[in-house]
């Protein structure tokens, strides 16, 4: 008897490891996709060797209780085994269709970046936005790479696909007030707008990340130019990449021509 069950402690305690080490397996495996886009088989390796592990191992733990307990029939033993195979027939089925609906997100990612990398931390599903091939350069202001999250879409509106690509940085907290001021000075450098009133203001200072860049949005605001409709106050926007501190574009800077309030 008490053989019996120390082997039954034995195979519950080895299912339980060998189901363990399955449910994590590749969680931590990272997968970098190509120019012409993700390829939808690029997680079936890991994934057929996780859920196979983890169906032995709970089978295993199962013929240990059954061990431990002493089943005296053969119809007893069987039940455990017969839970252990619908369960492995669920990780086999039910989750890889859950899985084909990422395969299928994964396509978007390249509207986001064209050179991803795709990593599992902590259960999340990330993206990060890496640099051209053999490029390390973070830029002037070495800002991080931009970073999204999968995660599930929950919605009573509708969704545009099985998961939804959330941006993890708060673009509002992305630069210091030094950084800020660096693009600021960079804008204001430009001949036109050096040549501004000195009141100007900045109305919206606006980051967005595209591609493997971030960039930003700054409009600024002349109470003391006066509008082509005769009212005080106009607007002039200036875009800047925030690796390279170029300016992107430029719209309404230049106010020579207007009157003054």
């Amino acid at each position: 008897m008490m053989k019996r069950q120390v082997l039954g402690s034995i195979l519950l305690i080895v299912g339980m490891l060998i189901a363990i080490f399955g449910y994590f397996y590749g969680t931590n495996e990272v997968y970098f996709c190509p120019a012409f886009g993700c390829d939808p088989q690029m997680f079936d390796k890991e994934n057929t060797i996780r859920y196979t592990l983890f169906a032995v191992g709970i089978s295993i733990s199962m013929i240990g209780i059954a061990v431990f307990v002493q089943a005296p029939h053969t119809i007893i033993m069987l039940v455990p085994i017969i839970v252990a195979v619908s369960m492995a027939s669920y990780l086999f089925i039910i989750i890889p269709i859950t899985d084909s609906n990422v395969k299928i997100d994964m396509q978007r990612i390249l509207l986001y970046c064209k050179n991803p990398k795709i990593t599992n931390q902590d259960n999340n599903q990330l993206v990060i936005c890496h640099h051209k091939q053999n490029s390390t350069d973070n830029g002037v202001l070495n800002l991080p790479l931009p970073m999204y999250k999968i995660t599930p879409c929950h919605s009573i509106y509708g969704c545009g696909g099985y998961y939804n690509i959330i941006l993890v940085q708060d673009p509002k907290n992305l630069l210091t007030s030094q950084q800020k001021q660096q693009v600021i000075d960079k804008i204001t450098s430009i001949p036109a707008i050096n040549a501004w009133p000195p009141d100007w203001k900045i109305g919206e200072f606006g980051i967005h990340p595209s591609d493997d860049k971030w960039f930003a949005d700054v409009q600024f605001f002349l109470p003391s130019v006066k509008r082509p409709n005769g009212e005080c106050g106009a607007y002039s926007l200036v875009g800047v990449d925030l690796q390279t501190l170029a300016v992107t574009y430029t719209s309404s800077i230049n106010v020579s021509s207007l009157a003054r309030c």
